[in-house]
C-alpha cells in the first residue's frame, strides 16, 4: 500500500475484530511489516453520533468497536467532518442484523 499511499488517498475499512487497545490495531495505526501507518477516521471526526430507532439511546462503548475506517496519508491532511455508527434493531424481538455496526464517514480526502 506504500506506491499507492504515495500516489493518492486511501480509505480501507471493514471489520477488523480488534478493539482500539488491541495489538493487531495498534500494528495498523503505527504501520508493521513494511506497511504505512493508517489513521482512524473516528479520532479526527468533527463530531460523532448514533443513529438508532429504539426509545432510548443505546450505549456505544467507543473502545470496544472492532470496525473500523482508516485513512492515509496522514489524519491531518483528511477532513472527517462527520463519523456515525448505525444502531438500528429491525423485527418484533428488536435485534441487530449482524454482531457488526455499519459505520459512515463524511471524509473529503487531501489533495495529492
Amino acid at each position: 500500500s506504500a506506491p499507492w499511499q504515495a500516489k493518492m488517498p486511501v480509505i480501507v475499512l471493514g471489520d477488523f475484530n480488534s478493539q482500539t487497545y488491541d495489538t493487531a490495531y495498534k500494528a495498523i495505526i503505527d504501520g508493521a511489516a513494511g506497511h504505512p501507518p493508517l489513521a482512524n477516521s473516528f479520532d479526527t471526526a468533527a463530531m460523532w453520533s448514533i443513529e438508532h430507532n429504539q426509545k432510548t439511546k443505546p450505549d456505544y462503548p467507543l473502545p470496544e468497536r472492532i470496525d473500523h475506517i482508516f485513512i492515509a496519508p496522514k489524519a491531518a491532511s483528511w477532513k472527517v467532518a462527520s463519523w456515525k455508527v448505525d444502531l438500528f434493531v429491525y423485527g418484533d424481538k428488536d435485534r441487530y442484523p449482524s454482531d457488526h455496526r455499519a459505520m459512515v464517514a463524511e471524509l473529503t480526502a487531501p489533495e495529492m
